[in-house]
């Protein structure tokens, strides 16, 4: 099998974008552990979450990303 030249330039590429977005997901769940501890989300969310959802906050500020919840 015989494959184009341009075939290492695309599976440099391919390799770079999934090197930034595991590298940038491993930045997130830095600064989530960093920022939403649980006693920030029981304190700022553990009342109204439970009356409005009716279970506990979930770890981490999850599900949220920005633009959900606690948005």
């Amino acid at each position: 099998m015989k494959l184009n030249r341009a075939f290492g330039g695309v599976t440099f590429l391919v390799s770079t974008i999934t090197g930034n977005y595991l590298y940038t997901q491993d930045l997130e769940r830095i600064q989530r552990q960093a920022t939403f501890t649980e006693d920030f989300m029981q304190y700022n969310f553990g009342a109204r979450h439970n009356k409005e959802v009716g279970d506990d906050v979930a770890g981490l500020g999850f599900p949220d990303d920005g633009n959900g919840r606690y948005i």
